[in-house]
């Protein structure tokens, strides 16, 4: 079998429906760069947890935050902004607001953050779009109020927040009960 290069380092995920946290059972396989890394994890994934899965390009010049929607059911939809990825649950670094969010209140509530310095540049690192990523949950604000009675919880989680951008990265999305038709 012939060695294959691939054009960009890649992600491997399970994609499996029952799977919400793909970290805690080793669903994720990062920095693949060739065919036979790719197939021999996917095998790997497919043996242990089944065999849907998602492959992406990696994206490694930004932050990791997240963004959610959190469905109260006295105060409305809330928008969540954080720090992402493991930084989430190790620093709890979270600001909520009601909706309907405008970029300022994003702005703000990004700005209050503890970990607001590491969008900045540092160490030759470049600063990150921070109105990208207001931008960004500016959109799932919107998105929250128009869907915000069906949704419980939404989490991105990470999104990266990169120079040139936001990206989300994974995502779960969690239906109000009486919407889940399991």
């Amino acid at each position: 079998k012939a060695y294959h290069q691939l054009d960009v380092p890649v992600a491997l995920k399970t994609a499996e429906s029952h799977i919400s946290h793909k970290t805690e059972v080793n669903g994720v396989h990062l920095n693949l760069r060739t065919v036979t890394e790719v197939a021999d994890a996917y095998a790997d994934l497919a043996n242990r947890l089944g065999p849907v899965a998602s492959i992406a390009p990696m994206i490694t010049d930004g932050v990791e935050m997240s963004l959610g929607i959190l469905g109260d059911r006295q105060f409305g939809p809330m928008v969540l902004i954080s720090a992402g990825g493991t930084m989430i649950e190790i620093f709890s670094d979270r600001r909520l607001s009601p909706t309907p969010l405008d970029e300022r209140t994003a702005l703000n509530m990004i700005e209050t953050l503890g970990t607001r310095p590491l969008l900045d540049e540092h160490r030759g690192r470049p600063a990150v779009d921070i109105h990208a990523f207001a931008k960004t949950a500016v959109k799932l604000g919107t998105l929250a109020d128009v869907l915000g009675d069906l949704i419980s919880e939404l989490d991105i989680n990470p999104l990266t927040v990169t120079p040139n951008g936001a990206y989300a990265l994974d995502a779960l999305l969690v239906l109000h009960s009486h919407y889940d038709t399991n």
